[in-house]
């Protein structure tokens, strides 16, 4: 179920957005999601990379440097997710363009989207903690809020706001998603795996 609802969050969306949406409103939301998930691959890399680090800190009981690596990996994937959304604010009709004038009404819609890589970002890999510490389940709970708030907030939003609406219920189910579990690695972990420890520790220097 977590794979299911983290892997193709964006396909359960289409298909919820279907009886609001459209045709061709849907057909331009299926373009930015794609767009979208395109520049979270790019965001996600850089985790990626930083693995080996993490993961031998933690293999040592490095719980302090576990925390400052990932802290670290946070601020410069949201650094990354800024540059992102800049690009994508300045070039995105440009970049809709390709699939014809009629997509190029989505770029609004695709920045609102972007946001929430800088919201990923700054709570940080939340479920990754939690799978390092042998609880993957307690993820669950976070993964059904989020989702649920997606059904709730595209209700509401979507007659009203149309693509917008969309692209805001995704961004306010993520950002909902993100913080409970960034609190549940908070609290069963007690591990603070945000981009907070990190600007605490820029502050104090």
């Amino acid at each position: 179920m977590i794979t299911l609802a983290t892997d193709y969050f964006f396909d359960l969306d289409v298909i919820l957005l279907s009886p609001l949406l459209s045709y061709s409103n849907l057909a331009v939301f299926g373009a930015i999601t794609r767009i979208f998930s395109l520049a979270a691959f790019g965001v996600g890399t850089i985790y990626a990379i930083s693995l080996p680090d993490v993961f031998e800190a933690e293999a040592i009981g490095n719980a302090q440097g576990f925390q400052n690596k990932i802290a670290k990996t946070n601020f410069t994937a949201s650094c990354v997710s800024i540059v992102i959304l800049l690009g994508v604010i300045i070039f995105g009709s440009t970049i809709l363009s390709i699939f014809g004038t009629e997509f190029i009404k989505g770029a609004g819609p695709l920045a609102i989207l972007c946001l929430s890589l800088l919201v990923r970002s700054a709570f940080g890999p939340a479920a990754l903690a939690l799978s390092m510490h042998n609880k993957p389940q307690l993820s669950l709970p976070s993964v059904v809020l989020g989702v649920a708030s997606l059904v709730a907030a595209n209700i509401l939003l979507v007659p009203i706001l149309g693509l917008y609406g969309a692209s805001l219920a995704a961004l306010l189910a993520i950002t909902i998603w993100s913080a409970s579990m960034w609190f549940a690695a908070l609290k069963y972990t007690k591990l603070d795996v945000s981009i907070l420890p990190y600007l605490l520790s820029v502050i104090k220097k």
